[in-house]
């Protein structure tokens, strides 16, 4: 009985100790960084797929059929690009 109460007296120190106090408080600090930005994700992600799931399904395919397009565009216009330098060096 001794035993266990000197290291729960021991356990009490140990826990308020200043060098203990301080760096759990720098750990809380970054873990609580971690917690407002996975959060502020989280809220971003949902008002993102509320967002969507509120247009209509041919504004999407519209959007999508623009992405694709415009994709293709940019590699055709690379390509191009990238011939025309590579020939007007050599």
């Amino acid at each position: 009985l001794a035993l266990f109460g000197g290291l729960c007296y021991g356990g009490w120190k140990i826990s308020h100790a200043e060098t203990l106090t301080l760096s759990m408080q720098s750990v809380g600090e970054w873990f609580s960084a971690t917690t407002v930005i996975w959060r502020t994700v989280a809220v971003l992600g949902e008002a993102i797929f509320l967002f969507v799931k509120q247009l209509n399904a041919a504004f999407l395919v519209a959007l999508i059929a623009v992405a694709v397009f415009s994709y293709a565009a940019c590699i055709g216009l690379g390509t191009a690009f990238f011939r025309y330098a590579r020939e007007s060096h050599l």
